[in-house]
């Protein structure tokens, strides 16, 4: 269906983004790329086109993509009974490769970096970063203090993903002057958090996330893999200083002036960090501004407009 959508439209670019998923028949796909030399960009927003099964191997310290994938640390996330990774990477090998106009964009320097010590390495790869909506993410007014009794706290806002135990952690070892707040949780671990942890469940409200993050004194990310997470910047946006582990390209997001970068797993660092943040200078102003100045959507938009047009195709 999608091939014969684009043999009507006739593209002068097919611009890619996520293609796993088990939603496309990559084969099909790629050999229609090949045959109609067409112009491919593809924004890759984690290592899964250069592994054999995996999105993130960070946390793995895997690096047989580099080489060959084979007998895979993570197979089992990926397959319930065989270990394919070695077929598939050379599945995906055989495919990428055979585009003849491709060019890569990695939201991240860390993503571009892999991407450049992979089999993709023969195409020009570029950095674009992620953008942000900052008609919604800016400082905001609210009553977020006051509804949840958090007034004359230190609030260390988090949205975990999973990673609670890093929360529950720090819990213990942060002051009563601060309230740790988590947001996307369901009932289950909400009931499970301890009562020093404010825990509320997802809001899918962008206007409700951005109070929250303007309420907040600082956001820490717990991420152990990830390529350049946006609520890094969204945190930055409204005027709140980012934490993070550093992993993937996660600390590229934050300069020294709108955050800190702390080795993973490390509560205790994190802690540390958090005090000297909520204690020292205001950074609001630095935050906005390296939001304002990098991560504005509509000039990252303008960045794929000038690459799409840099062959000379379009007037």
């Amino acid at each position: 269906k999608l091939i014969h959508m684009l043999d009507g439209m006739k593209p002068d670019i097919v611009h890619l983004h996520n293609i796993h998923g088990h939603d496309l028949n990559l084969s099909m796909f790629f050999k229609y790329l090949k045959k109609t030399g067409v112009r491919v960009i593809w924004t890759m927003h984690d290592c899964w086109a250069f592994t054999g099964y995996c999105m993130h191997f960070d946390a793995m310290g895997c690096d047989k993509w580099k080489t060959q994938c084979g007998s895979c640390p993570q197979a089992k996330r990926y397959s319930w009974f065989f270990d394919r990774c070695g077929e598939i990477y050379n599945k995906k090998k055989k495919l990428f490769t055979s585009i003849e106009d491709m060019t890569i964009v990695s939201p991240s320097e860390w993503l571009a970096k892999l991407a450049g010590q992979s089999f993709l390495n023969k195409y020009p790869i570029e950095v674009i970063n992620n953008g942000i909506d900052l008609e919604i993410f800016r400082p905001r007014e609210s009553d977020l203090r006051e509804r949840y009794h958090l007034e004359g706290k230190k609030i260390v806002l988090g949205v975990p993903k999973g990673q609670f135990k890093y929360f529950t952690e720090l819990g213990k070892i942060i002051d009563e002057n601060y309230r740790i707040v988590l947001i996307g949780l369901n009932e289950r671990d909400i009931k499970a958090m301890p009562k020093n942890i404010t825990a509320l469940p997802r809001t899918k409200d962008r206007i409700e996330m951005a109070e929250w993050f303007s309420a907040a004194d600082v956001y820490i990310n717990t991420t152990l893999e990830d390529t350049f997470p946006t609520v890094n910047l969204e945190s930055q946006a409204c005027g709140t200083p980012v934490i993070t582990f550093n992993t993937g390209g996660s600390p590229e997001a934050v300069s020294e002036k709108t955050g800190r970068t702390v080795p993973k797993r490390d509560i205790y660092a994190m802690c540390g960090a958090i005090k000297e943040l909520c204690e020292g200078e205001d950074r609001s102003a630095a935050c906005i501004q390296r939001a304002r100045e990098k991560y504005n959507a509509k000039e990252r938009f303008n960045d794929y407009y000038e690459l799409y047009t840099r062959s000379g195709r379009f007037a």
